[in-house]
This record gives structure tokens, sequence and C-alpha cells, in this order.
């Protein structure tokens, strides 16, 4: 538990969207982008079927909120901003493309973590020496916007080697 004055959180929460070029927006466009949503939806005949589309599309989306965590560890002591999306217009059909994105494609899972102490466990099962090193990196923006021509060349890419199923309609 963090115990920080409010001021002092409010300015810090200031310091990162000023650093990361945040704007303010002048009228919300949750609305709208639940518009677009649906539309694209309807779009996608083959890959979402038509009773699972209202299941599929938040009804009364609410806009994203941020809440700011402290790093203690860190010099400083920056915020880390985690988003509950949950309520957000794409929430339920960004996961259940999700799921069926991994039904047609295995990815192993090499390098994913679920927490600190599975990787802890892991760790303790290694038998290191003393000329390994073990490296940790903090990734900073690691939810980036990716291009759509690379996404695009990268499908091609998976398509050509056939490691991935072309499904008609995912694309929209």
């Amino acid at each position: 538990m963090v115990i920080i004055d409010k001021t002092v959180l409010e300015q810090k929460v200031g310091k990162f969207v000023q650093e990361n070029n945040i704007i303010k927006l002048n009228k919300d466009p949750t609305e709208a982008y639940r518009k677009q949503l649906q539309q694209a939806m309807q779009k996608c005949e083959d890959l979402i079927e038509k009773n699972k589309r209202k299941y599929l599309l938040n009804i009364k989306p609410a806009t994203p909120k941020i809440n700011a965590y402290i790093k203690t560890h860190k010099e400083n002591e920056p915020i880390r901003p985690v988003i509950d999306n949950t309520q957000a217009p794409s929430y339920k059909i960004a996961k259940f493309l999700n799921n069926k994105i991994k039904a047609y494609i295995n990815l192993p899972n090499t390098y994913i973590t679920i927490n600190s102490g599975e990787i802890t466990q892991e760790l303790h099962k290694l038998h290191i020496t003393e000329k390994y090193r073990i490296l940790t990196l903090d990734i900073k923006g690691l939810y980036v916007n990716l291009p759509k021509q690379g996404i695009a060349q990268a499908i091609h890419h998976r398509e050509a080697q056939g490691t991935y199923i072309r499904y008609q309609g995912l694309i929209c």
C-alpha cells in the first residue's frame, strides 16, 4: 500500500500525460467508436455469427479510466498507468477475437508468464552458477500503435509458410 498526498499524485499523473504527449479531446468518442464497431461487426459475417453480435458489443460503454500506481522501486517514484477497459466498447469483441485467433494459430508460450510468483518458481528450478547472469528489462511503451501495413505483411508471410489459416472476413 502506498500513501501519497493527492496533489502529489495529480502532479505525477500530469507529468506522465505531458511526457507521453497525451491530449485531452473536446468530445468523448466512445459512442462514435461503439457505432463503428457495430458497423464493422456487421461486415464480418463469416467471422461473427449474427446471433452473437449483440452479446459482443457493449450496449452502454464507458470511457476507460486510468489508475495510477506508484513505482516505489524507481527513482522519483513515477506512476504505472493501468487502464480498466472492461467497460470499453471493444472489450467483449476483442476477447472473442483473441480466443478465435488462438484456436487457429498455435503460438508457443515460451516467454509468457502469468505473474511474478510464477517467475520466482521457474527461477528456483534453474541451476545457476557464477558464470550466469540474469537480466531483467523494464519495457516502456509496451502497447504501441502497430502499422496496418506491417501487420498485413506479417499475416501474408505466415500464410505463405502455411502456419496461418486464411479466414475470410478476418481483416475487415
